[in-house]
C-alpha cells in the first residue's frame, strides 16, 4: 500500500520586506491552516544579495547580521 499525503507549497516574499508583520502573518495563516488539515507544507522565498537592507532600509551586504 502506498500512502501519499497532500502537499502545499506556499511562495511569498518575506525575506526582503523587514518590519512587515501583517504580511508575514498572512503567509503564516496559510501554512498553519494547511498543516492543521494534515498537509505537508513548505514555504519558499526568494532573496538576491541586492535585495538586502539593514534596519534603516539602506542597502546592506548579504553576509551582514
Amino acid at each position: 500500500m502506498i500512502v501519499v499525503r497532500d502537499s502545499a507549497v506556499i511562495a511569498g516574499s518575506l525575506a526582503h520586506k523587514p518590519r512587515q508583520g501583517g504580511h508575514t502573518w498572512q503567509f503564516l495563516q496559510y501554512l498553519l491552516g494547511f498543516k492543521r488539515l494534515g498537509w505537508d507544507v513548505l514555504f519558499v522565498d526568494y532573496l538576491q544579495p541586492e535585495m538586502c537592507v539593514d534596519e534603516t532600509g539602506q542597502s546592506a551586504r548579504f553576509e551582514s547580521p
